[in-house]
């Protein structure tokens, strides 16, 4: 609390007489103290000598009386590389581009891919951006290769089981049978000398099925059953739905003891007791699927009402 002299006379009140006081409020902003006690212009305004100086406050985090940052302090927005995304869901990325530079190739994408293949480029930087530095400098050069003579040729950064550390990888283009353009195949030779060489390093390739159909075979809910009791005289339910989830997680990752309960009851079968829980024997099991197998048409098709 401090006194002010008589803005009329410049002299100090005497005792008895009222007394104009100000208070000053802890924490205040200096800026709007500042704004506040600003001397007001007028024939009785006072000097800067006759008023008194506002006490020094300490500098004041503006964070701290406005909870919300300021709209031009906020950081822009990140956004994920696709690569790690990709990778986390078993998935192969192959980027290519024909700009290489900090825009289209930014080094947190450019440095998690392992293999990387250039074409020709004009110089060292850009041949270094695209295999890593220092491939010029170790040799990895694609600015050796001849603009539009050494097409479909390029240094890749992976020695492919030899003792270099960078390889020059010829690159072929091929063609399907098209019946437009009358082209000639030139997949299916390829594709048969593999074949060839395959069976004469003693590898062999099974034929595909002739009744290949997209969709897969429904599953077999009893066998698989059978399956997962693993001979056991009983297992208990929740055990054969952890081991059912285990062993085809796309149709029985989501199975519940009613889902269990209602394909058991669809051939017959009822969920035991043995010692207070819920159990499945493999005797009832095994007679189920005796059952189904015994009351089979010659067609393969299970009778009506099984």
């Amino acid at each position: 609390m401090t006194s002010h002299q008589d803005p009329g006379t410049g002299l100090a009140p005497r005792l008895g007489q009222p007394q104009r006081v100000r208070f000053l409020t802890p924490r205040v902003n200096p800026l709007q103290a500042a704004q506040t006690h600003r001397p007001h212009s007028g024939p009785h305004s006072s000097t800067p000598s006759d008023q008194q100086k506002p006490r020094t406050a300490s500098p004041v985090n503006p964070t701290r009386h406005n909870p919300l940052p300021h709209p031009q302090t906020h950081s822009p927005p990140t956004t994920t590389p696709p690569h790690p995304a990709a990778r986390a869901f078993n998935i192969g990325l192959l980027v290519a581009t024909q700009r290489s530079d900090d825009r289209t190739l930014p080094a947190e994408i450019r440095d998690r891919f392992g293999m990387r293949a250039c074409l020709h480029v004009g110089n060292e930087a850009t041949n270094d951006m695209i295999l890593g530095k220092p491939a010029f400098a170790d040799g990895g050069r694609a600015t050796d290769l001849r603009y539009n003579i050494d097409r479909g040729i390029c240094v890749v950064n992976h020695s492919f089981a030899t003792n270099t550390k960078y390889t020059i990888v010829r690159t072929h283009y091929v063609r399907a049978h098209d019946p437009e353009t009358r082209a000639s195949d030139q997949i299916t030779p390829i594709i048969t000398r593999a074949l060839h060489h395959m069976t004469a390093t003693g590898r062999t390739v099974r034929a595909a099925p002739d009744n290949i159909t997209d969709e897969p075979p429904p599953p077999d809910h009893l066998t698989d059953i059978h399956t997962v009791l693993h001979d056991q005289p009983r297992v208990r339910t929740q055990i054969v739905l952890t081991r059912l989830a285990e062993l085809n997680p796309a149709v029985y990752e989501g199975w519940s003891f009613t889902d269990l309960k209602t394909a058991l009851a669809h051939h017959g079968v009822a969920i035991s007791k043995s010692h207070g829980n819920s159990v499945i024997r493999t005797h009832d099991i095994s007679h189920a699927l005796t059952h189904r197998s015994t009351n089979h048409n010659p067609n393969g098709a299970a009778d009506a009402g099984n």
